[in-house]
């Protein structure tokens, strides 16, 4: 599980920062570009050398980015 924050959110680009776990002593935080989909990871969570949290949360900001509206917080969760 990932819990998600929105830093800032332009016409441009959405940040978030990122806890995996949801522990919020492990922040990570991603860019994502809201015109060519591509997402470029800021500063990498401790928990996150694989980038399985960041990718998870990647694809939900896909699914942000096709519906126009991008959450303020949450969390992705896998099995």
């Amino acid at each position: 599980m990932t819990w998600f924050e929105l830093i800032e959110l332009t016409a441009g680009r959405a940040v978030y920062a990122y806890y995996p776990d949801g522990d919020k002593s492990d922040r990570g935080s991603l860019s994502f570009n809201r015109h060519d989909g591509t997402w470029v990871v800021m500063e990498r969570a401790e928990a996150d050398r694989h980038s399985s949290y960041s990718n998870h949360l990647c694809h939900r900001l896909e699914e942000f980015n096709r519906s126009g509206v991008f959450q303020e917080s949450g969390y992705v969760a896998w099995c």
